[in-house]
């Protein structure tokens, strides 16, 4: 399946703007039955980012949540209506849908001496479920260490947005909705024809 990549809308840093952990929506929507829908996820640190126990990153609003697949070895996974958020982001986050927090657990990784051998490292799969089969783009923001140069040790914050499920929206947004275009389509009809010179 073709990898969706949604780049992130900002990146800040102590000192510099780099992106710690990406995640990309690689497979699904897909259906498994019940009604309930599979979404794979993998999980990017950049080559000039290090990963230590307790670093994370955290998917924003992922409507029709069900449960947790798929996750690496070294990731946890855990849920909660706020948050987990670094303390210099803010994304997007209604406190009436699901955050589901992926947090590394393992041994640091890329945190060489020399920076000529780190390297951008992927993990696969993170795997969630949800009663939603159509797509939406929702916030998320990660937490990981810098490796190289004068920030070196220091804590980046990424923010971005992630191709996620979306719900049916509700029978009041299906009105406006008809609404505008009715009222769209009056206007149209009202304007005067323009004469040409």
């Amino acid at each position: 399946m073709t990898k969706i990549w949604i780049a992130a809308a900002a990146l800040l840093a102590a000192g510099a703007a780099n992106a710690s952990i990406i995640p990309t929506l690689t497979a699904g929507p897909t259906a498994i039955g019940a009604g309930l829908f599979e979404y794979g996820y993998s999980a990017t640190l950049a080559s000039d980012q290090a990963l230590f126990s307790g670093n994370y990153f955290t998917l924003y609003d992922f409507d029709g949540f069900t449960g947790v697949g798929t996750v690496p070895a070294g990731w946890t996974a855990s849920t909660a209506l706020v948050g987990l958020t670094p303390p210099d982001v803010l994304p997007t986050d209604n406190a009436g849908i699901i955050n589901v927090t992926f947090t590394y657990q393992g041994p640091t990784l890329n945190f060489d001496s020399d920076p000529a051998n780190n390297v951008e490292l992927t993990f696969a799969p993170f795997v969630l479920r949800s009663t939603f089969g159509n797509m939406s783009f929702d916030s998320f923001t990660a937490r990981a260490i810098k490796n190289d140069g004068l920030a070196r040790g220091t804590e980046v914050s990424t923010i971005g947005i992630y191709a996620s499920p979306g719900g049916v929206p509700e029978p009041t947004s299906w009105a406006l909705l008809i609404v505008g275009f009715a009222m769209v389509g009056v206007s149209m009809r009202r304007r005067s024809p323009s004469v040409a010179a």
